[in-house]
C-alpha cells in the first residue's frame, strides 16, 4: 500500500537527479548526485510541498494585507494634525481709514459748500478764478461793473459837502439872531426898544436854529445814502467767504446780472479737504471699528477680535491721536 491516498499505481524505481548544495562544505561539491527514490515517495513529497506553499502564501497575503491596514491606520493616527487657523492669514492690527464703496445713482454734493452770488445789478466784468482753483477766505473772485455805483457815491459826497456849507452859513445866522435877541432883550428893560422888536428878534433866532437843525438832518440823511452806495460799490467786488475749491461756475463774463428779482449765482465753493471734518471722521471711524470688531469675532475667531477691540478702545480713549 502506498503512503499517499489516490488511485493505485505501479511503483517503479525511477532514477532522478537532485541537486542539494552543501552550505557547510568549504570545497565545491559536484553539482548533483544520482539518487534512487520511489515514485510514491516523490509524489507525496510534491503534494506536501505544494500544500505547504499554498498555506504559507495565504498566510503571507493575509499578513501583507494586515500590515498595509495597520500602516495606514498608524499614519492616520500619528500624522500631525493641522491647526484650524493654519489657512488663516494673521496680520497686525493698525489704525487706518476704512473705505466703503457704494454704487448708486444720484447727485453727489459736498457737505460744506457756498453759492457765491451777486448782490447788485450790472454787468459781470471779470472772473478771476476757474473751476478747480483753490481759494482762501477774502480772495477776490469776480468784478461787476462799478461805474454806476461809483458815480452814486461821488454824488452823495458832493451833496454832503453842499449841505455842510449851508450848515455853516446857517450857523452864522443863528449867531447873528442870538446877538440881536440878547441886545433887544436888554434894551427892553430900559424901554430902548419896543416889545414887538424884541419878539421879532426872538422869532428870528428860533427860525435860524431850526434851519440849522434841518440842514444837519439832511447831512445825516445823505451820509446814510452815501454809506449804502459805498456798500453797493463794495458789492461789485465779490470775495470768497471761506476756504475751499471752485467746483462750479454759473455765470460768464459779460453777462448782465439782475439782483432785483433773485440772487444770481456766479460760482460755487466747496470744502473738499477731509481734514476739515476731523470730528465727523473720528466719529465714523469709531463706528466702523465697532462694526469690524463684530464681523471679525464671527469670521476670524475670538483672538483677532479681541486684539481689534483693544485697538478700538485705545482710539476712543485718545481721540486726538487720529488727527
Amino acid at each position: 500500500m502506498s503512503a499517499c491516498a489516490g488511485p493505485k499505481l505501479q511503483l517503479i524505481d525511477v532514477p532522478f537527479i537532485v541537486s542539494r548544495p552543501n552550505p557547510m562544505a568549504a570545497v565545491p561539491q559536484p553539482p548533483f548526485k544520482l539518487c534512487h527514490f520511489p515514485l510514491s515517495a516523490l509524489c507525496c513529497e510534491l503534494v506536501s510541498v505544494n500544500a505547504g506553499q499554498i498555506v504559507r502564501s495565504r498566510f503571507l497575503r493575509i499578513f501583507l494585507i494586515l500590515l498595509i491596514v495597520a500602516g495606514a491606520a498608524g499614519y492616520g493616527l500619528l500624522r500631525p494634525k493641522q491647526s484650524k487657523d493654519a489657512n488663516k492669514n494673521i496680520v497686525t492690527v493698525t489704525l487706518g481709514d476704512i473705505e466703503e464703496n457704494v454704487t448708486a445713482q444720484g447727485k453727489l454734493e459736498p457737505k460744506e459748500y457756498v453759492d457765491v452770488g451777486a448782490q447788485v445789478t450790472d454787468q459781470l466784468q471779470k472772473i478771476y478764478v476757474q473751476i478747480g482753483d483753490n481759494v482762501t477766505a477774502g480772495q477776490l473772485l469776480a468784478q461787476i461793473d462799478p461805474r454806476i455805483y461809483a458815480a452814486r457815491v461821488q454824488a452823495d459826497e458832493a451833496n454832503i459837502k453842499n449841505l455842510q456849507a449851508q450848515l455853516i452859513g446857517q450857523q452864522a445866522q443863528v449867531v447873528f439872531a442870538r446877538q440881536q435877541y440878547d441886545r433887544n432883550h436888554e434894551l427892553l428893560k430900559s424901554k430902548g426898544v419896543s416889545q414887538q422888536d424884541n419878539q421879532n428878534s426872538e422869532f428870528n433866532l428860533k427860525m435860524a436854529e431850526a434851519t440849522a437843525a434841518s440842514i444837519q438832518a439832511q447831512i445825516e440823511q445823505v451820509q446814510s445814502t452815501l454809506s449804502g452806495d459805498k456798500t453797493n460799490l463794495g458789492y461789485t467786488k465779490i470775495y470768497a467767504s471761506m476756504n475751499g475749491t471752485v467746483v462750479d461756475q454759473k455765470a460768464r463774463e459779460g453777462q448782465t446780472l439782475n439782483a432785483n428779482q433773485s440772487t444770481p449765482m456766479i460760482l460755487q465753493l466747496a470744502k473738499l479737504d477731509t481734514h476739515d471734518r476731523a470730528r465727523s471722521t473720528r466719529r465714523s471711524r469709531r463706528d466702523a471699528l465697532a462694526a469690524r470688531f463684530v464681523g471679525l469675532f464671527f469670521d476670524h475667531g475670538f483672538r483677532r477680535a479681541a486684539a481689534l477691540a483693544g485697538q478700538s478702545a485705545a482710539d476712543i480713549a485718545d481721540p486726538g491721536s487720529d488727527q
